[in-house]
């Protein structure tokens, strides 16, 4: 009797570990397939947990690429809008979310104007010559350009938030507007009229769009030259040295 368990029990093991064996070829060939698909082939998510599905693993690569973030595209302001950053920006965040905003139209449109620059929620001069405009007024612009639609997409004023929850939401697959500088140079402040509201200003003033992080980079997209990147550590400097402004729609 002993002898014949024995056996017996041999030949279960073996056909456990094929079984097993052919479980494991099995499963690298579904992760191969999700390395095809998605370019990613790591085997087990941080913290040592279970691998996510297949079918998870195409569903999140999926949400990815169609997230805003990575619809984001090159608009540029020149060379009708010399002055227009802040409303091509704002064009380029509402065209990622799927919506056909054109820069003349948001232009003409959609925000409201003053030269007095004592007004953060007015474009202070004209984007046709000289001016800029603070995270209000671009909140309002975008707030009626989406209530006019009937679309559920609201506009937020974030100045003041950490960088790290800029990068948070563009890893969510979310454009962000960040005031920044003209070719990413070192902010420079003026005496003469430091900020507008609470709202600093300075004299190379602009805003981009920022949509993804690529290694120690950061994805912009500038409307003065289009997609371009930029050192990580450095643009989280210029984003603190330049108020921390920025805005999301979402």
């Amino acid at each position: 009797m002993m002898g014949s368990h024995t056996e017996g029990g041999l030949v279960v093991s073996r056909r456990a570990a094929l079984a097993t064996c052919a479980l494991a070829a099995l499963t690298a060939m579904r992760a191969t397939r999700v390395c095809a698909q998605t370019g990613s082939c790591s085997a087990r998510p941080a913290g040592g947990g279970m691998a996510p599905s297949l079918d998870a693993q195409l569903h999140m690569a999926s949400a990815r690429a169609l997230a805003p973030a990575a619809r984001v595209e090159e608009l540029l302001q020149l060379p009708e809008f010399p002055s227009g950053c802040e409303p091509a920006s704002l064009a380029i965040v509402l065209r990622a979310h799927g919506l056909a905003a054109t820069l003349p139209e948001l232009v003409e449109g959609y925000f409201t104007y003053d030269d007095t620059w004592e007004h953060a929620d007015r474009y202070q001069g004209d984007p046709r010559g000289a001016g800029s405009a603070m995270p209000p007024a671009v909140v309002a612009a975008a707030t009626q350009y989406l209530q006019e639609r009937g679309s559920g997409l609201t506009a937020e004023d974030l100045t003041g938030s950490p960088f790290g929850r800029i990068k948070d939401l563009v890893k969510r697959g979310l454009p962000v507007m960040v005031w920044s500088t003209v070719d990413a140079e070192a902010p420079v402040y003026s005496a003469l009229r430091p900020s507008v509201e609470g709202y600093p200003w300075y004299r190379n003033f602009h805003c981009v769009v920022m949509y993804g992080i690529k290694d120690h980079d950061v994805l912009v997209s500038d409307p003065l030259v289009g997609l371009v990147r930029h050192d990580l550590s450095w643009f989280s400097f210029l984003y603190r040295a330049c108020g921390q402004m920025a805005v999301v729609v979402s």
